[in-house]
């Protein structure tokens, strides 16, 4: 058996994993299963698969199949009893301890950026899922084989583009929540364990405990309140965070996604963002969504709008966020005491995005000058005080610096 070691960093607790190549476990072969088949996510990397065990207190391991990036989660792990498949590696929590102080000038990681003070709420019948089995409608889809999902037609649970990618949008520096006409198929269910688990690699402060059915908040995690009501749930699950997590969210600073319109249009009368999603796939006459939320239509643009409607601009907003073009520098990057001083850590830079929504982070953050960007998973740093001549080389990255933010030689 062939063991590597590697170094992850995760979000509370810097954890390393040794790699066990061609090995996998389950009940009877080294582990006791946390997921079951049904349960398991797929579309993951081995980074993201890794941060939901670290998520979670009873997991010591994961299973990885990496044709299909599905991850199962295990707890009493004994790599001597793992069974052989070339199919899959193991990665085991070493819960070696961090190495006694070293006082060196080291900086320990910076706090979260800004306390996470904003909010997206997304619905979840055809927002967080699409119908369910179809990925040649809807070929972004992902099929989660055996998770019985109870909305309209039922069948498999079927996770729109969005579920599967919530980290790599906007909302992953903000706190998460759901506000569900539906009931997620009902309390305890595998399809409540699947979305909870894509949330939180977003939002790590995410609750696993489900709302009580209705309007009123017991957790950000609401369901079964009426279409046409949404809205009124919204400060509940702000006065949540602000309870729990100290959070100070503005009204502005709220943003809603909804694939049917009846949902959008009473927040004209809030303070709320509000935006319809699913535009270019509808059922039902139209008058639902087909694939769910595309990330394209996850923005975190100002105001009201539905489909087909472009939502106001508001006026001149004094803040100016200087994006103008960006200069890239070919198989450099960015970070502290190279070039750069850090904004994302590790752990809060999100992958699977593009370039441009990489850029999009920094042209949001008046602090960002350049972003580092590793295509070959997608993961985006944000980092401020960028000097191009001071960049490390490294042929993993190319680093892209805001129009204007750099006055050294560029490197091509």
């Amino acid at each position: 058996m062939r063991r590597v070691s590697i170094t992850f960093a995760a979000v509370a607790v810097a954890e390393e994993y040794q790699t066990y190549e061609g090995k996998t476990c389950w009940n009877g072969h080294g582990a006791v299963e946390i997921d079951s088949d049904g349960s398991a996510p797929v579309g993951l990397n081995e980074d993201s698969c890794k941060a939901r065990c670290d998520n979670d207190a009873m997991c010591d391991c994961v299973a990885f199949q990496s044709s299909i990036g599905k991850c199962w989660k295990r707890k009493e792990c004994v790599p001597d009893q793992f069974g052989a498949d070339g199919q899959f590696n193991t990665f085991v929590k070493t819960h070696t301890p961090t190495p006694s102080p070293a006082p060196s000038p080291t900086p320990s990681p910076p706090p979260s950026p800004g306390g996470r003070n904003c909010l997206c709420i997304f619905d979840i019948d055809r927002t967080l899922t699409g119908k369910q089995g179809d990925t040649n409608k809807c070929p972004a889809n992902s099929v989660q084989s055996g998770v019985y999902d109870s909305a309209y037609d039922t069948g498999d649970l079927t996770l729109s583009e969005l579920a599967q990618r919530v980290a790599g949008t906007f909302c992953s520096n903000c706190h998460l929540g759901t506000i569900s006409a539906g009931d997620a198929s009902g309390n305890g269910s595998a399809e409540r364990g699947v979305l909870y688990d894509r949330l939180a690699m977003a939002d790590s402060d995410l609750p696993s405990d489900w709302s009580q059915p209705g309007c009123s908040v017991t957790s950000p995690l609401v369901t079964s309140c009426s279409d046409g009501q949404k809205q009124n749930a919204v400060p509940g699950i702000m006065e949540w965070y602000r309870q729990n997590e100290g959070a100070q969210i503005a009204d502005s600073d709220v943003h809603f996604f909804d694939d049917r319109s009846e949902n959008i249009e009473p927040f004209r009368s809030t303070g709320y963002n509000a935006r319809q999603i699913s535009c270019a796939t509808r059922d039902r006459g139209g008058s639902v969504g087909y694939c769910g939320a595309e990330l394209s239509e996850i923005t975190a643009d100002p105001g009201v709008a539905v489909c087909g409607e472009v939502p106001p601009t508001p006026s001149p907003s004094p803040s100016p966020s200087p994006s103008g073009p960006y200069t890239k520098y070919t198989s450099k990057t960015a970070y502290s005491g190279h070039g750069g001083t850090e904004i994302d850590s590790e752990a809060t830079a999100p992958v699977g995005i593009t370039v441009s929504s990489c850029e999009d982070r920094c042209s949001s953050d008046a602090a960002c000058s350049c972003v580092s960007f590793r295509p070959s998973d997608g993961k985006c740093w944000k980092r401020g005080n960028c000097a191009p001549s001071k960049f490390g080389s490294d042929s993993n990255f190319d680093t892209y610096v805001k129009g204007g933010g750099a006055s050294d030689a560029l490197f091509v």
